[in-house]
């Protein structure tokens, strides 16, 4: 019984962890892709040439991917506490 035990505490360990790597994930997307935007936007503006403009969209094109599959691969429901 304490055997199952552990093993059912370590996999909820293991569950907390992905879904806090999840939402770190998720929050490095958003100020990736959203700073690399804004340096775009601000170069375009402003009329500044960026010798890696093409591998700064292609960096904002597969954070976006990356970003999907994430989104697409739900979470399992969070159990049910019981009272």
């Amino acid at each position: 019984m304490t055997d199952e035990i552990d093993i059912i505490r370590k996999a909820i360990m293991h569950y907390d962890r992905a879904v806090r790597l999840r939402r770190i994930n998720e929050d490095l997307y958003d100020h990736l892709s959203g700073s690399i935007v804004w340096i775009l936007r601000y170069c375009d503006k402003n009329q500044i040439t960026l010798p890696n403009r093409e591998a700064m969209c292609k960096l904002v094109a597969r954070a976006e991917s990356l970003f999907q599959d994430i989104i697409n691969c739900p979470l399992p429901a969070e159990p049910q506490k019981q009272n």
